[in-house]
């Protein structure tokens, strides 16, 4: 047993050398992440053989000593490769659904190695039974994670796919957007020069028109007029319209004071005539005139008559509206006033006066 201790400083040595160099070793790039797993095997994998050799040679040892530690380097040296491939590739796409992916598909024969070797389950310790429930969960978690990372593939794949479609479609839009422009510059260039040669032709044109209306009469429209005046037999047409009246009143101080309305146009009708008289301020209706109405709102003194229609140079029928006055007055005023769909503005009033007589 003399080499025991110098084989352990070797082992202490070598297992230093492999932490020093991956601690210092730069792992920004895959070049540099390689050669750092490179060491990190190759020590794993002197340690495990010269650990295999020592048990080798001695020969109190039983055969099955060497063969677990030989299995061990193998498993040691198959567990650094997989640590040497997942520090190459763990930055590269899809590498983790690869991970769990290649879990998930060799840990049910890393079981069944161990239900091999254990055949009856009550008769092992609690730690082992333990140890084969987590694993049991460990499968179940690593299921689940193989389909977490599955769904955020897909959904990182479907993503790049509408990114990609969107920009190709921004391109083509791009693409269209500017043969388009061309076009409307082209168009409008062209839009440009005719519009001027349009509106030479419209200004000439136009002058012309100008010419040709200020040669032309243009027609004035006449409204209806609509006279006032007093009724008299046979008025002569020379003291039309009557303005001034003498009346004497009945014995109950009545006045009758007779009128009519004349259309004086030489042309224009008189349509949908509105017509009102009003009495002074002193005076009085005896009665409501015959075809007159008070609608609501107008004064006391004022009455409302309404007729169709009042053809130029044509004469409504005598209206008379009897008139009482309220104190003694050497006369009283009278007024009227008309408004028609042919007439224009309503029109001023028209007075005319009474002159009493004494009975």
């Amino acid at each position: 047993m003399p080499r025991e201790p110098d084989f352990e400083r070797r082992r202490v040595s070598d297992a230093d050398e492999v932490g020093r160099r991956t601690r210092d070793a730069p792992v920004r790039d895959v070049a540099s992440r390689r050669r750092d797993c490179g060491g990190v095997q190759r020590g794993i994998a002197y340690v495990t053989q010269g650990v295999g050799v020592y048990f080798a040679i001695m020969p109190k040892l039983p055969f099955k000593r060497p063969l677990a530690v030989s299995a061990a380097g193998f498993f040691i040296t198959l567990v650094a490769m997989c640590a040497k491939w997942a520090l190459i590739h763990y930055q590269e796409q899809g590498f983790w659904l690869t991970l769990v992916n290649f879990a998930v598909a060799w840990l049910p024969f890393a079981f069944s190695i161990v239900v091999a070797f254990i055949p009856d389950m009550k008769r092992a310790p609690i730690a082992m039974r333990v140890v084969v429930v987590l694993f049991g969960l460990g499968y179940s978690v690593l299921l689940w994670q193989q389909q977490t990372i599955s769904l955020k593939a897909n959904q990182e794949d479907q993503r790049q796919a509408i990114m990609t479609a969107v920009e190709k479609s921004n391109e083509h839009s791009d693409q269209q957007i500017a043969t388009v422009r061309s076009d409307l510059d082209e168009v409008a260039k062209n839009f440009g020069r005719e519009f001027e040669g349009l509106s030479s032709l419209l200004a000439e044109s136009t002058t012309n028109i100008s010419a040709s209306i200020s040669k032309v009469g243009v027609p004035l429209v006449k409204n209806a007029q609509i006279q006032f005046s007093f009724y008299k037999e046979r008025l002569p047409e020379s003291s039309f319209p009557l303005t001034v009246i003498e009346l004497r009143p009945t014995d109950e101080g009545v006045y009758s004071v007779e009128f009519f309305a004349k259309n004086i146009s030489d042309d224009a009708s008189a349509k949908s005539v509105d017509m009102w008289v009003f009495i002074c301020d002193a005076c009085a209706f005896n009665k409501e005139p015959e075809g007159f109405d008070k609608p609501a709102g107008i004064p006391e003194i004022s009455r409302h008559k309404y007729f169709n229609l009042l053809n130029p140079g044509v004469s409504i029928a005598k209206m008379i509206a009897e008139v009482k006055l309220t104190r003694p007055s050497a006369g009283f005023e009278m007024g009227f006033q008309y408004s028609c769909e042919t007439c224009g503005p309503k029109s001023a009033i028209q007075k005319v006066r009474v002159a009493t007589v004494r009975p």
